[in-house]
Order: C-alpha cells, then structure tokens, then sequence
C-alpha cells in the first residue's frame, strides 16, 4: 500500500481512449522509455531498435510533422506540468508563457467585469493536496466569485488505495458555474471535448454545478485576419466550441476567390467562424445558439457524453456587413453580427458532405473503473502480452476492467501478425504513435515515411509488411524529365543566388503586426554563381535581440541582388512564404503609419512600397525548388506531367551505386512495377535510401554514405556546433530573450550560426550536382547543354535514346 494517494490527472485519463489498458499508467515519454532499455527488453536480438530509436526525431521532423510552429514552441514546456527539468531556452519560453497566462486571466476579468475582492488565486506552488483544500474553502465563500487556477478532486478508495482524480482549469466562474480552461493558440483542438467531459464530470461527482465550459484563445481576428498586433503583446478570445476533426483547420484559408452564392468577404468570414469554433454554434438552418445551448459546444458534449459531428460547410452567408468592423474585432464575432449572420448550410441529402459520426463517450464510472483496474494490474510497467492483447480485440468500455481482472491477456498472448492498431491513437503526438508501433511489430517495422502508406497499412502488420516489401523491392530509378524543374539553371551567363534562411518564433508577436508563434527569419546565406562558378559568398544575421522590419527589408535586399536571374532552395513553401509575409509587414507599416524611423529609412530606398513588393514577387516567382526533383506530389496535376509526357517507359532509367561510387544504369527495366503503382507514378525520383523521405539533410546522408565524387562537399553536420535548424532557432530565442550576452553573441553565436546556414546552401548545390550526376549515368550529352543554352524559351525531351532540346 502507497503512504500517498494515488493521482488521475486528464493526461492519465485520456489515455483510455486507446482502448489499451496497458498503457495508461506508463509514465514519461514512451519514445524514450523504450529506446532507454524497454524495446531492448522484448526485442533483444533486434540491433536495428537501437539505430531506429537514436533517430526518431529526425524521422519525424522529415514526415514535416514539426512544421507547426506552434507546437516547435510549446515544446517540452507544455509537456512538462512542474516545469522541472526544463533547458535553458524551455526556461525562457516559460517565462512567456507565466506572461501569456497573466495577459489571459486580465482578458477574462474585464471581459466579465469581476473586481479584485471577488477572486481568489490557487497558488500553482501548492501540492495538489493544497490546492484542493483552497478550492474548496473559495466554493464555500459566497464573496468569492471567481476561482483562478482551481484544482478539484474527487476521492475513490479501491483495494485499499486511494485515488485523486484531479481536475484543473484556468477558472472555475462560479457567478456563471462555468469551467474555463486556457488554450496557448489561437485553435481549440479538439482534446478540449475530453478535457470539458472529464473536468465536467469531476464536478458534477461533487455536487458541483456546471452550466457552461469555455476555452480562451488567441484571438483569432486579431491574430490571423486583421493581423492588428503588437509585439511582445497578444489579445484573446473566449470560444464555446471548436472543430470536431483531427485537421488543423487552422492551417485552412479562405478561398481567394467568391463562389457564386457567396461574396469574398462571406469566405473570410466563414473562415473565422469555423476556426473560432463559433460555426458549430449555429443550426443546419442557420440560428444560432447560446455556447450553452448548442448541440456542438464544449458543455453539451461534456454533459451528454456525445461528440456531434461539423456541420456541413454553408453555401451562402449572408451579413449586413455594415455592422462589422475587420479592422478592430473588439468584442466576440457573435455581439458583433449578432441575428444579422444568415447560414444556408450544404444540402444533408447531398454526396458532397463531411462523413463525421457521432462520437458516443461511455460513461465517466466505466473510464475510472478501467483507470483504477489498469492501475493494480500493470502500473508503470511495459507489459509487451497486455498491450499486443488489447490491441488485438476490440473490448467496449464497459468490459474492459473484466478483461484486465481475468486476465485475458495471459490466456490469449497475441502474435504480431494478429494485432490490429487502432486507427487514431490517442497519445501526446506522432514520435509516440511511432515508437509503439516499433515496440508492438518489432524488427518488422522500419521507419519509411507513412505518407507512402494507406491507413489501414499502418495498423495491421501483414499490410504493412507486403507494402514495406513491394517498397523495397523497387529499385532505384529517375525519369529524366526532372531536368525540366531546374532547366534554367543551365542558360548560359546567368546569374543564380542560392539562399536559405533560418527563423525563430515566440509565443508573443516579435514585431508589430506579425503573429503569435510567427516566424520571423533573423539569417540568410547567399552564394551566386554564374555558369557553376562561385562569385560572390554572403552570410546575414540578424541581432534577435533587437530585431526590426528594416532588418527583414535588408535580407531581402541580399537576396534580390540587384535582380539576379534565377534563385534556388530546397522546399520554396519555407522561403516563399517568409517572402510574402514580409512583404505584408511591410505593406502594413505603411498603412499603420506609425514606424516613422522605418517609414523615412525605406523611402531612401524605394520609391514607393509597389517597388519593394515587386522585388519580393521578382523573387517568388523566378524560384527554382530542387525539392521538386525528389518529392512525391501528384504529377498529372502538374502542366509539366502533360508537357513532357512523363508517363511512359522512356526516359526512365534504373539504377545502383558501384564500388567505384558512380552511378551504374541495369540493363533490365522494372517500369511494370511503376506503371501500375501510384506512389511511383508521382514520383520522378526514386532511392531506397531515402525511405519516401526527400529532406535535404536525408538526401545529404545518402550522398555521404556513397561517397560521390562531387566538386561541391558539405561539413557534415555532425561536425558543426549548431547542427540541425531548431539550435539556430534556440540561439535566436535566447537572444531574443538577453540571455545570451552581446560578447557571446557575436564572437560565438553568429560565426557558427553562418556557418551552419551557409552549409545549407552548399548542401543545395551538392544536391544540384548529385542531380547532374544522375543525368550523366543516362545521357552524357548534358555536357553540350549544360550553362550553354543561350534561349530561356526550351525544354529538355528524350527521344530515341538521346537528350535533346526544343523551343517552347
């Protein structure tokens, strides 16, 4: 028996929803408990655990799952409840977030006009014990209206344990009986459902009453329409909703362009509707209702144990727009437009509608029961039968703690092949998902990117092994037609500016007008060359500690280089889109007209803001994305799949490295397998090594391990002190935030802060090489063409057996 209770916190709660008793007491990271000595364990014989293990965050970074720079942000912080342990810049981002959560909690007391005498704070440094004694102690207080930081408990004695069920929030509004909880973006995701069922339901086991939950967000107006921001500052916004799916509709945007039943103004505001939560608040007929009252909110679902499906997407929204203000959202979208917001929703009968179901919840008992039995049964431990056994049969709720306290999963110790994951698992993020997918198949499971895999293949292991085979079967192979994406590179005389950037972002706006967890580059390296010579080497950073816009024009001004001809990077959606959102900034200081120092500096420079725009547009659209070469994007989609006839046998071209490190063709052709299989279809190159990966950092690896004899080699990274871009980023936040002395920064940070970054770019043309040299093994008359083509109006074509040009 343990001299403490025993805790249930939501994070232990919502692990029953991977219908997996097993796992739910399994503290800390299951990555690296596993590749700490749990796989080995089970899998001793197994060494490629050993390698999978030491790489799983770069596989994971390579699937782009760490695109999202909110969640680069939040990072160890939000996993972290005490904030122990914590690095140095996890520190400093904690040290936003105190202010984040301060800047919040004055948002919610305006908003609802409490004065000080009226609230209380639980102090977050109080055990839990403590802080359910003051929670408690403020319910009884009828001058106490407002709870900050609330803990409540709800007591269990089994066995002769007993269990706290712990339930937190960011308020609990007892004027309202209303439960809030603090969101750190500005989307509620989904979990926030679960988490209002589970605190909802903790309340109610104490006679407590509960009549709306809410969450606080950024605001979304704020922060992604008007973009009506100030640095180091964010405001907020109250949601009773948000969007019942796994996909960030945040990361959606409003069409461009009008349907015919709706106006361009109506998609903008149906964008904020949806990613505000607020469109599930409204009716298939179009009324709206209360938080409260709407079968969508965050308290019916909690209350009735139901997650209801989106709603269909509306065919016409109709607002007398005279009374919206886009340019200062002050108050909610809701006592802004008010009755005059008109919805037709999609047709219920139609095909062309969401297919979301219901999500029943069993009842709150039926998880603790399962919770409470997992607890006595498996603890802390990886028990390898329990888990394959539960995931092999497909027990409700309700029987669950029976399975468990007869031991089933002693009786029926399920095979590999048996086990069938489910198809969302309901851990903290992908590196988890992953990592118990090795740990249940084995060596069977590798890391080749899920992207080459349907779902139904990364949950049943004979799926997944005939398609992780047929993968490995395919030889390594390139269509020629490749060359088309970077053909400009090869007009004689031109000049060509190969750049990359690095950035970093912050909880709070880093400069007026900019967004919350925005990026904002504070690095650039450039080489030029002219027909493949180097001529010109420039290496850009940026003091973060007081970074401006001017500074972002002047990278720019680096780039364009009085108007280079041709610009390269690998994967342009990274440099592009940092492009434009300057550009905006940009575009907005004018407007703004209060950056006079700015406003004055950049008339010196351009004759009005048109010029400079065009300059980044200059940019954008003379970019050549090597990326393009290796990625696996749908070709038919592409004018260039139709141009160059990419789809049939000629041009393809088979191919292994030989002891001498050159690229050798076979002589036999496997274009059958491409023909019939899609992911090959889409893509132009194929190597083995790369696992359907296309990362430069993966492809740089490959050209490593076969030692090409290129003119243009990297450091390898392993080599630099700064080694990967999110150390660059956590120079540039800790910087930002005057950790890093002026001394240190600049006769330490920014030399090996260049040096990484220009590294980078000569990664990009080592690639460049590695591409011709591929070009080579097939079709040595490249050489003829290569920087001599003295037209940009051509193509490359390969026709009986030779390369050619053509005029366009």
């Amino acid at each position: 028996m343990n001299n403490k209770n025993i805790k249930i916190n939501f994070k232990t709660f919502f692990r029953v929803f991977t219908d997996n008793p097993a796992l739910i007491w399994i503290k800390g990271n299951f990555a690296e408990r596993l590749e700490n000595g749990e796989y080995s364990k089970k899998w001793p014989l197994d060494k490629s655990g050993v390698k999978y293990f030491a790489n799983y965050k770069e596989h994971l970074e390579e699937e782009g799952e760490d695109e999202d720079d909110e969640d680069i942000f939040l990072g160890d912080f939000m996993d972290n409840d005490e904030g122990e342990n914590l690095s140095i810049v996890n520190k400093v981002e904690s040290d936003s977030f105190q202010k984040y959560v301060a800047l919040a909690r004055e948002f919610y007391i305006k908003k609802y006009g409490y004065k000080i005498n009226e609230i209380t704070d639980i102090s977050s440094k109080n055990n839990a014990e403590a802080k359910w004694a003051q929670t408690k102690a403020a319910m009884e207080n009828d001058a106490i209206k407002l709870i900050s930081n609330p803990l409540f408990t709800y007591q269990k004695a089994v066995n002769g344990e007993i269990f706290d069920t712990n339930a937190d929030a960011f308020f609990y509004d007892k004027q309202e009986q209303k439960i809030v909880f603090l969101n750190y973006t500005s989307f509620a995701k989904p979990k926030f459902f679960y988490k209002g069922f589970f605190t909802y339901n903790v309340l109610r086991k104490l006679n407590y009453n509960v009549k709306q939950i809410s969450v606080i967000n950024i605001n979304f107006f704020d922060n992604n329409i008007t973009k009506n921001t100030t640095k180091d500052t964010c405001t907020f916004y109250e949601s009773f909703s948000t969007w019942n799916s796994a996909a960030k509709v945040a990361k959606a945007k409003p069409r461009k362009k009008a349907t015919a039943a709706t106006t361009l103004e109506d998609e903008e505001l149906f964008y904020a509707l949806k990613n505000t939560g607020e469109l599930r608040l409204f009716t298939e007929t179009g009324s709206y209702y209360e938080g409260n009252k709407a079968q969508g909110s965050f308290f019916q679902s909690a209350r009735f144990g139901k997650i209801s499906p989106n709603p269909k997407e509306p065919t016409v929204i109709k607002t007398d727009y005279n009374k919206i203000d886009y340019t200062n959202y002050q108050e909610t979208i809701i006592n802004q437009l008010g009755e005059e917001v008109k919805i037709k929703f999609k047709d219920p009968n139609s095909t062309n509608i969401d297919k979301d179901e219901n999500i029943y919840l069993d009842t709150f008992d039926k998880y603790l029961d399962c919770i409470i039995n997992s607890y006595f049964e498996f603890g802390d431990n990886f028990n390898y039968d329990a888990i394959a056994y539960f995931f092999s049969v497909k027990e409700s709720v309700e029987h669950l703690p029976y399975a468990i306290a007869d031991l089933s999963y002693q009786k029926q110790i399920s095979a590999p092949n048996n086990i069938v994951l489910p198809k969302k698992l309901f851990l903290d993020n992908q590196l988890e998902v992953n990592a118990i997918r090795k740990y249940i198949w084995g060596p069977d499971f590798e890391q080749i990117s899920s992207k080459f895999f349907k779902a139904k293949s990364l949950q049943n292991l004979e799926l997944y092994k005939n398609n992780k085979e047929f993968f490995e079967s395919v030889p390594n192979y390139f269509n020629i037609h490749f060359l088309n994406y970077i053909r400009n590179l090869h007009i004689k005389d031109k000049r060509v500016i190969w750049y990359d950037y690095e950035g970093f972002s912050n909880v709070f706006p880093i400069l007026d007008q900019s967004a919350s967890y925005g990026q904002i580059v504070n690095q650039v390296s450039v080489i030029e060359t002219v027909n493949g010579i180097e001529k010109k080497i420039e290496n850009v950073v940026v003091d973060t500690k007081n970074i401006t816009l001017k500074d972002l024009v002047m990278l720019i001004q680096t780039i364009y280089s009085n108007k280079a001809d041709y610009y390269v990077v690998f994967n342009k959606t990274y440099e592009n889109t940092r492009n434009k959102e300057i550009k905006e900034l940009v575009r907005r200081a004018f407007k703004d007209n209060k950056d006079l120092e700015f406003i004055n500096w950049f008339n010196s420079q351009y004759i009005d803001v048109s010029e400079f725009a065009s300059h980044v547009d200059y940019i954008n659209n003379n970019t050549i994305d090597l990326a393009d070469c290796f990625s696996h994007n749908k070709l038919e989609k592409k004018a260039i799949f139709h141009e160059f006839h990419i789809g049939n046998e000629e041009g393809y071209f088979f191919f292994k490295t030989n002891e001498n490190h050159q690229i050798e063709l076979l002589s036999e052709s496997y274009y059958a397998m491409i023909e019939k299989t899609d992911f090959l279809k889409t893509t132009l190159i194929h190597i083995n090594f790369l696992k359907h990966f296309f990362s430069i950092k993966k492809i740089e690896k490959y050209i490593t391990k076969n030692q090409f004899p290129l003119k243009t080699l990297i450091t390898p990274y392993s080599e630099l002190v700064i080694q990967k871009g999110t150390m660059a980023m956590e120079e540039a936040i800790l910087r930002h935030a005057q950790i890093t002395g002026d001394n240190v920064w600049k006769m330490e940070k920014e030399p090996e802060l260049k040096r990484y970054c220009e590294n980078d770019v000569r990664a990009m043309i080592m690639v460049y090489e590695f591409l011709m040299m591929l070009i080579r093994s097939a079709a040595p008359e490249i050489d003829k063409f290569e920087y001599q083509i003295e037209s940009e109006n051509f193509e490359y074509i390969y026709q009986d057996g030779k390369l050619d040009i053509i005029s366009k």
